[in-house]
């Protein structure tokens, strides 16, 4: 992966301007042997439209990193995998759902196909918090998309910002990781057609998580 600095940022303007009310069709949400909502089946793929729209509402100010080395040095664990469910996260802001102050965010199970860097081998699960409700990504983070990650612990809260489980579907068990930088998540849509990285917004046509 060329972390999103391969000269795409233009496309990305271009797709939000022109695309955030085209949403992929005829997709597929299923629920797991637990009840939890699995991402869409790759039946009907992501596009990079659906990718940008979900993600935005998320602006970051962030200094880019120049090469995946340094997104590694930022990392606790930097893996590719494939991504295997979308399900209601933590509450950020509150401890409860119904208070005014709660959002919802994400978790996204992945199941690794390489491990770059950590104690995480090939097979194993990792659960990523996003910063999206789940009804907008379940559209966007399809089943078995490709997706590279480098990785830091996920925030504890703090009395002034806590986080809460009501409502949460992440294994109790599960350690949660969060991206380590804005570049530090990127997706592939389609049959390699491209990746985006979706906190900053950039589409990369051509390139593979694998790059």
């Amino acid at each position: 992966m060329k972390v999103g600095i391969n000269g795409q940022r233009r496309l990305a303007g271009a797709l939000l301007l022109v695309g955030l009310s085209a949403a992929a069709c005829g997709e597929q949400t299923a629920a797991d042997p637990d009840g939890r909502t699995v991402a869409t089946t790759a039946a009907s793929k992501s596009t990079p439209e659906s990718i940008l729209q979900a993600f935005q509402f998320l602006a970051y100010d962030y200094t880019p990193v120049k090469s995946a080395s340094e997104l590694e040095g930022r990392a606790e664990i930097a893996i590719r995998g494939s991504i295997d469910a979308v399900v209601p996260g933590r509450i950020r802001g509150a401890t409860r759902i119904d208070d005014v102050w709660a959002a919802r965010s994400s978790g996204v199970a992945v199941r690794i196909t390489e491990s770059l860097k950590g104690p995480y081998d090939r097979g194993e699960i990792i659960w990523i918090e996003l910063s999206v409700t789940p009804d907008l990504l379940q559209d966007s983070f399809v089943q078995g998309m490709p997706i590279e990650a480098y990785l830091v612990p996920a925030q504890k809260g703090t009395p002034e910002f806590p986080y809460g489980d009501d409502g949460s579907k992440i294994p109790s068990e599960a350690a949660l990781w969060s991206p380590a930088h804005a570049q530090g998540i990127a997706v592939e849509y389609g049959d390699g057609t491209g990746t985006v990285t979706p906190l900053t917004h950039e589409v990369d046509p051509g390139e593979s998580v694998s790059d």
